[in-house]
């Protein structure tokens, strides 16, 4: 593998990590040891996010729901936060489809509804953005453990 190499990390086409890592990686012939340590952190932070209503590792929750909707989903949907109205957005999103190899890492929500609210393009209704998947300071920090990590010990 390459001496010098980048890591470059998109969730729907947003970059949330890219670092080089010059002359580092000499003897690394897979990135599947990183893969393989950050994927399970990467969707601990998914379900930190879901759980919180966006509010993981000190970003702010998520926008209010209506006050319309909200009246709506209490009388028939009571008690469920944000995003988990029938539990299958949560469910697809905290139980991703992830696979591995040397050179990739493909973690695949399959849900239509988490892009709709994690996309920054624009809205075909008045629905707020809700990030689900953003790399938050704490979370950018366990990437470079995990790394420095795979560095060390390969």
């Amino acid at each position: 593998m390459r001496a010098d190499a980048k890591l470059r990390i998109e969730v729907d086409g947003e970059v949330q990590f890219s670092r080089w890592a010059r002359g580092l990686i000499r003897h690394l012939t897979s990135w599947k040891p990183f893969f393989e340590r950050f994927a399970p952190r990467f969707i601990d932070l998914l379900r930190r996010r879901m759980d919180s209503e966006g509010a993981a590792d000190g970003q702010a929750k998520w926008p209010e729901l209506s006050e319309q909707y909200a009246a709506w989903k209490q009388q028939h949907f009571p008690g469920k936060p944000m995003l988990q109205r029938t539990g299958d957005l949560y469910e697809a999103v905290t139980k991703p489809e992830v696979e591995i190899t040397d050179e990739t890492l493909t973690i695949t929500i399959d849900s239509p509804y988490a892009i709709y609210h994690h996309s920054a393009e624009p809205r075909t209704s008045n629905l707020p953005r809700r990030v689900i998947a953003s790399f938050t300071a704490r979370f950018k920090r366990e990437v470079m453990a995990a790394w420095r990590e795979v560095m060390a010990n390969g």
